[in-house]
């Protein structure tokens, strides 16, 4: 056999011995059983949403109860700040007072009002707050007030029997009733943290209480206060 011969028959059987291999490992590959795929339940680690209390959430609003009476160029501003419970206790107090209100024969004069049983008058010590109307909310002697617990304490939230002020102011008006409106009732609710409205919106907001010199308009706005309570001038 001649040498060339020789190689290609080698070649031949080495290619078939490759082959045969390669034939082999894929048979291997094709035979052998497939995972199988596992899943898992992992429990959540995330705490439950606990969930809101609307009530206790309304409770922590402010207040602000405010009428508005004009009087010639002047207009008066009746402004009341409190927590929502304590506001609840004392608004119809608030629309008491207001029925009893009687513009001076001048606007240069405060009003003649009654005051409701609990308030009394404290001297100002600012130029624009006109007067001050302290109005208690403790316990009274003839037991009005917060409910007592067991052993004769008022049950109320210590933040909750605290004194409210009445402010009484004016500034001068004149022009449109539009234009002094809505940057006065727009300045409270900046105080409330609420956005600023238009006036369409703000007439709806808006109620009439009759008093002894006309009727005046009531606002009763709610929001978080930037200033504590009592703080601001009307």
């Amino acid at each position: 056999m001649s040498l060339r011969a020789y190689l290609s028959t080698h070649r031949l059987i080495l290619g078939s011995l490759v082959a045969g291999v390669v034939f082999v490992a894929i048979f291997l590959t094709g035979c052998r059983p497939q995972e199988e795929i596992k899943t898992y339940t992992v429990p959540s680690t995330s705490l439950p949403r606990k969930p809101v209390d609307v009530a206790a959430v309304a409770n922590q609003l402010d207040h602000i109860l405010v009428a508005i009476l004009p009087q010639q160029d002047k207009v008066w501003f009746f402004k009341l700040v409190g927590k929502a419970p304590a506001i609840d206790r004392h608004r119809e107090a608030f629309r008491e007072f207001l029925a009893t209100i009687k513009l001076a024969d001048s606007p240069q004069d405060l009003p003649h009002w009654e005051l409701p049983a609990g308030w009394r008058e404290q001297a100002s010590t600012s130029a624009l707050r006109l007067a001050t109307l302290v109005i208690s909310d403790g316990i009274e002697p003839d037991g009005i007030g917060g409910t007592p617990d067991q052993d004769g304490a008022d049950n109320r939230e210590a933040d909750e029997s605290e004194d409210l002020e009445l402010a009484v102011s004016a500034l001068n008006f004149s022009g449109e009733w539009e234009d002094f409106l809505v940057p006065n009732v727009n300045r409270w609710l900046g105080q409330l943290r609420r956005p600023a409205l238009r006036y369409e919106t703000i007439e709806k907001l808006s109620q009439q209480m009759a008093t002894q010199s006309g009727p005046a308009t009531l606002f009763e706005l709610s929001g978080v206060m930037h200033a504590p309570k009592g703080m601001g001038v009307h």
